[in-house]
């Protein structure tokens, strides 16, 4: 039996329906396994268990900062230390050094198997006016109040 629109006894139009599909299953929606080769799926294990380390050795890094964070008793010379040794491991340097801004001067807080000399010219004085166009220098002059200390790594 066919409705009938209201105006003029008409047939209503009907709505015609898109012929369904069957379903694919949740096997064939997956990027086939098979097509993926041995070398590519070795690859990508190698590449995630590097994140995997990486993100571990962050951990680890992060555990031990708050470790002597809580242990300092309100100093700041072994939690800078302490900062800086797992920033030059994580980020494989040769050596790094921590340094405090006080507004265009700076003062150095804590090393990382730094060159000698260079701990000598960092301790001359309480603080120095760092190189214009060194790192240090160019992290001064961006600074707009919001990094008030930095670490400066060098590989």
């Amino acid at each position: 039996m066919r409705r009938r629109g209201t105006v003029n006894r008409k047939p209503a139009k009907t709505q015609h329906r898109k012929p369904t599909r069957p379903k694919r299953s949740k096997a064939a929606r997956a990027p086939s396994q098979a097509n993926l080769s041995v070398r590519s799926l070795q690859e990508q294990l190698k590449r995630q268990t590097r994140e995997l380390e990486k993100a571990r050795d962050e951990r680890a890094a992060l555990a031990e900062v708050l470790r002597v964070i809580s242990t300092s008793t309100g100093e700041l010379k072994p939690v800078f230390q302490t900062m800086l040794e797992n920033a030059v491991r994580i980020c494989e340097a040769r050596f790094g050094n921590l340094f405090l801004v006080e507004g265009n001067d700076c003062r150095w807080a804590a090393g990382v198997s730094t060159p000698p000399k260079l701990v000598e010219y960092y301790t001359q004085s309480r603080t120095f006016r760092p190189t214009p166009g060194s790192h240090l220098e160019r992290v001064i002059r961006t600074n707009r109040g919001a990094i008030q200390r930095t670490i400066l790594v060098k590989r």
